[in-house]
């Protein structure tokens, strides 16, 4: 008996007629496995760029926004006042208040050009005469 279970496995590797279509589904489930893997990786990386990018306009008009409001010096009162800024990237909108006689409380929205919303809140030191910019 075991020599008949041994013929029938070895039959089919010797005649070599039904081997070729295993070997196909082989190489092609490996080949489409590489491909989908290589395509989702690329997406991800291409989301990763975009994300990135987002986030340096946002960085980049908060800075600014906060470099012009500086340059500017509004008048601060303990009121609650506005400042808006617009730029090539984005729209930037400053709501801010007097903390105390040196801080100033800042509340930023900021809006880029593709309707992204972005708000972020900061303290900074507001004395007329150590401004030298």
């Amino acid at each position: 008996m075991n020599k008949s279970f041994t013929t029938t496995i070895y039959q089919p590797l010797k005649s070599k007629r039904g081997i070729i279509f295993p070997y196909f589904l082989v190489y092609l489930l490996i080949i489409s496995t590489i491909l989908t893997t290589s395509f989702l990786h690329l997406t991800y990386q291409k989301e990763q760029v975009i994300w990135s990018q987002e986030q340096l306009i946002i960085h980049n008009l908060i800075t600014t926004a906060i470099h012009d409001f500086r340059k500017q010096l509004p008048p601060i009162t303990s009121d609650t006042k506005q400042a808006q800024y617009q730029y090539e990237t984005g729209k930037v909108t400053i709501n801010y208040i007097a903390h105390d006689k040196q801080f100033v409380n800042l509340h930023m929205i900021v809006t880029t050009n593709d309707q992204n919303r972005y708000e972020h809140m900061t303290k900074i030191v507001y004395n007329n005469s150590d401004d030298t910019s």
